[in-house]
């Protein structure tokens, strides 16, 4: 039977007919899309540390399959540990997995865990139809960013879908912007501008400050525009063609001989061939024509020139920009003092920061903040002096390791101190 009555009672004793899929299909056919329902926290996340990220409760709807975490609870999602000098996305989904018609299915939280690389991408997930006999359906919650070993950010990547009384109440606010914009129209045009709607469908009035009304209505399906004293009237007709009563053609006609009849005076006009006249009662020669066609399109050469020569200075000057423009780089931190690189296209500066706790370093060993990423490594060994403390030096290695490293040939020992120095060298 290809019809299935779902809201009626089945005989007694008779197996039960309504299935899971029957009500995801009624949800889907109400939401028409995988959402969060908007109750409790929606599904707030947490970043409790860089393994852990927490859901709060909430109400998710994937292909019309309903999930919860229940008012007050959570769920913490672990995320595996980030990759040095490795960025990584990962996805943390709404995984509805069937079992087929009447079969188990399983719906749960899942992390999809991407893959670590110099640039970070979405792992792929599964979003198949299960209405349309599809077995798993990812819906995403959020994506979670990972540079080196840390958590960096945590991105919403699901829409709270709004319920019938929000929906309602917004219909309703709608309506009544729209009341008060047409009653706010005739307020401030002093009832000289007027919206209504009658048997020749919706009508725009509006009244000259001597009294002359004109009104556009679609009478008879066509847009018209008319003078309520009925002496002009347009019709656009849905064809695309014009209208215009017989009374403006005969006028049209009427001033147009007039016209022709001055022209046709050789004591009305007088022919010039020149650009320059403002005499009254001239016109132009037609060769001038040629003339000013000529001159205008000299002038739009020369415009275009001008705009060629602008837009090249725009995008060189866009170009240095960018290259000048620094990017933010972490390296680390070691005893308080805290390393970080900007790097544009042709120069990197690393500064160090901080208030150092104390330390003591035997002759020449160093202590390290991080390692510089490829490409952005000096081509020999560079160093600055640590500002107070004699023979101990802020420095980077052409392997990109960067360190504080005792250069003496005794122990540096050293109570706690404020720390401030850079390193600029060409890439």
């Amino acid at each position: 039977m290809a019809f299935k009555p779902l809201t009626v009672n089945t005989p007694i004793g008779k197996k039960a007919h309504i299935l899971v899929e029957d009500d995801a299909a009624l949800y889907d056919g109400i939401f028409g899309e995988d959402c969060v329902l908007k109750l409790g926290e929606q599904f707030a996340s947490k970043t409790i540390s860089n393994n852990v990220i927490r859901v709060m409760d909430g109400v998710v709807v994937v292909g019309g399959h309903v999930g919860r975490i229940i008012k007050g609870d959570y769920e913490d999602m672990m995320i595996d540990n980030g990759t040095a000098d490795q960025k990584r996305n990962d996805l943390i989904v709404a995984r509805f997995q069937s079992g087929g018609t009447g079969g188990a299915d399983t719906y749960s939280l899942v992390v999809v865990k991407g893959t670590p690389g110099s640039t970070a991408k979405d792992p792929a997930i599964v979003q198949e139809d299960l209405y349309a006999g599809g077995k798993r359906r990812d819906y995403p919650l959020y994506r979670v960013r990972i540079e080196n070993l840390s958590v960096v950010g945590v991105d919403k990547l699901f829409k709270v879908n709004r319920n019938f009384k929000v929906l309602v109440e917004e219909l309703d606010k709608t309506r009544e912007k729209i009341d008060s914009v047409n009653q706010t129209l005739e307020e401030r045009t002093n009832g000289k501008v007027k919206i209504y709607g009658d048997a020749e469908g919706g009508n725009i009035r509006i009244t000259s400050p001597n009294g002359v009304i004109w009104e556009i209505d679609a009478y008879n399906d066509n847009l018209r525009a008319y003078c309520d004293d009925g002496s002009i009237s347009y019709s656009f007709s849905k064809d695309g063609t014009l209208n215009i009563a017989d009374l403006v053609i005969s006028s049209v006609r009427t001033r147009l001989s007039e016209f022709i009849g001055k022209i046709k005076n050789a004591a009305y006009c007088t022919v010039v061939n020149n650009a320059t006249t403002t005499g009254a009662g001239t016109v132009l020669d037609g060769r001038m024509g040629k003339t000013l066609n000529d001159k205008a399109g000299a002038a739009q050469n020369t415009a275009n020139t001008a705009q060629e020569t602008a837009d090249a200075a725009k995008s060189m000057a866009n170009t240095i920009t960018v290259n000048l423009q620094n990017s933010p780089i972490g390296i680390g931190s070691a005893y308080g003092v805290t390393a970080t690189a900007y790097s544009s296209m042709y120069v990197e500066s690393v500064y160090f920061n901080g208030t150092n706790v104390g330390d003591s370093l035997a002759a020449y060993t160093q202590r390290n903040f991080g390692t510089l990423p490829a490409g952005h490594r000096p081509k020999t060994k560079v160093q600055v002096p640590v500002p107070a403390i004699d023979g101990l030096y802020f420095t980077i290695d052409t392997n990109g390791v960067v360190s504080m490293r005792n250069e003496k040939s005794t122990t540096i020992s050293f109570g706690k101190c404020a720390m401030h120095g850079v390193i600029t060298f060409v890439k």
